[in-house]
């Protein structure tokens, strides 16, 4: 008889997501899986069972998870192998053994090698067992909805989530935040989701920005700002949707510092930076005002500077004396 390769049904529905969430390594392993050939071809030594085993860290409001891969490499035909010929013997807790990420990989003989970027994205998107929906909104609603903490996801990657740690989670800090982007500033938002509508990530995007490549040079743009994720795949996934969507510019470096550091997204009409390109330029938004607002401004990652210029309101990524 022969002997195939044996895969768990959430090992099976963790490498899918990871895959339909942009997995290169995900979606490999998923196309071996799926041969009908017997398990040496696809796996090296003796392993086989293979299934996840979740590992919790108490976070506060959330826990963080990492997946760590189980098989069994037991001779399961040895004469004096105590569980021979129990079809349960390869699932039983002492006859399985405990797979970094890395090493799992590395089992699969079709495969590889792989960039450190690629496994690290495997890492985390494996660790979230839901397909990740972004969507682009504007209302107030939108707004605070993103932001409250009590809409999170219960779980992050084992990375430090910039989502549960945002300064902005609570009631009050988002109402204001919603109030300030949504009434004032005339800003959208990037919403990442999770097949429970927990949010996984968001981003503030300005459709409308004004970039200085000189002090007489006005240059129309656009741009992603930081991005605050629950897990770490999730900024990459934001990160193409926003170069899918036509926006020019994102933010170089996801913290809270280089204001002026950016990486273009898409060529800007009659510049010579091609996407990819890193630059550092001034940017200014010119406040609409638009709607009625009330009250609150919320703590800004790039444009944190208020300016008067002729007799109109503008944000900065710099500071001046207006």
């Amino acid at each position: 008889m022969i002997m195939k390769l044996n895969v768990s049904n959430e090992l099976k529905s963790r490498l899918t997501h990871a895959a339909e969430n942009g997995s290169v390594i995900a979606k490999d392993i998923l196309s071996e899986v799926k041969k009908n050939v017997p398990v040496e071809e696809v796996i090296r030594g003796s392993y086989n069972f293979f299934s996840t085993k979740r590992k919790r860290t108490e976070a506060g409001t959330f826990k963080k998870i990492r997946i760590v891969f189980t098989a069994c490499n037991k001779d399961l035909a040895h004469p004096n192998f105590p569980d021979r010929n129990n079809p349960q013997a390869p699932w039983f807790p002492e006859n399985r053994t405990d797979l970094e990420p890395s090493t799992f990989i590395e089992l699969f003989k079709n495969l590889g090698p792989y960039q450190p970027d690629e496994i690290n994205y495997f890492c985390s998107a494996i660790s979230l067992d839901s397909k990740v929906t972004i969507r682009l909104h504007d209302s107030m609603n939108d707004f605070m909805e993103a932001y409250l903490e009590s809409n999170y996801s219960p779980i992050s990657d084992g990375s430090e989530s910039s989502l549960h740690n945002s300064c902005m989670r609570y009631e009050d800090k988002a109402r204001n935040a919603a109030d300030f982007y949504a009434n004032f500033a005339g800003a959208k938002i990037l919403v990442a989701r999770d097949d429970s509508s927990n949010v996984v990530g968001r981003a503030i995007v300005w459709n409308e920005i004004t970039l200085w490549k000189s002090i007489n040079t006005p240059i129309a743009a656009s741009l992603l700002d930081r991005i605050y994720s629950s897990h770490a795949f999730v900024i990459e996934l934001i990160r193409k949707q926003a170069q899918e969507a036509g926006i020019l510019l994102r933010r170089r470096y996801n913290d809270y510092t280089h204001t002026t550091d950016f990486t273009v997204l898409n060529p800007i009409e009659g510049q010579e930076w091609a996407a990819g390109d890193n630059i550092q330029v001034s940017l200014t938004v010119k406040v609409p005002a638009c709607r009625w607002h009330k009250k609150g401004v919320p703590y800004l990652d790039t444009f944190y500077s208020l300016h008067l210029t002729d007799g109109n309101l503008e944000l900065r990524n710099t500071e001046g004396d207006t």
